[in-house]
């Protein structure tokens, strides 16, 4: 009669060991996928914010003539290098028409970011 060996072969350390790395690699392959989507949430939210800010601005401008002249640029550089910020105006009618409004689009491009943040918003003439 054979007593059991006490310990383990070296087939089953080896099965072991290919476990654990398997393991191992997922779980670091898992954790550098959620480190990149974390990054790019946070570069969409800090866009989301410009373009927020900027939209809010714009609705508070208390004179409409003037808005072509106040906020319809390109900005490049704010808040962080690599960032542009464009804000385009289109007018629909004209001074004393009954369909007389701006809409206002403001577009935030960062790097890292696959789609530029875009907000807009309809102003009537008073």
């Amino acid at each position: 009669m054979r007593r059991p060996a006490n310990g383990f072969t070296l087939i089953e350390v080896m099965l072991a060991l290919v476990i654990l790395t398997s393991v191992v690699l997922g779980i670091t392959s898992a954790t550098a996928r959620f480190m990149h989507s974390v990054s790019i949430d946070k570069i969409r939210a800090q866009a989301d914010a410009i373009a927020d800010a900027r939209i809010g601005l714009v609705r508070s401008w208390p004179t409409y003539v003037t808005l072509d002249s106040a906020f319809a640029d390109t900005t490049t550089g704010v808040p962080y290098a690599g960032w542009t910020q464009m804000t385009t105006i289109t007018q629909t009618g004209g001074t004393g028409q009954p369909l007389d409004y701006k809409r206002v689009t403001v577009k935030v491009i960062a790097p890292n970011l696959p789609q530029p943040v875009e907000r807009s918003v309809t102003i009537a003439a008073p």
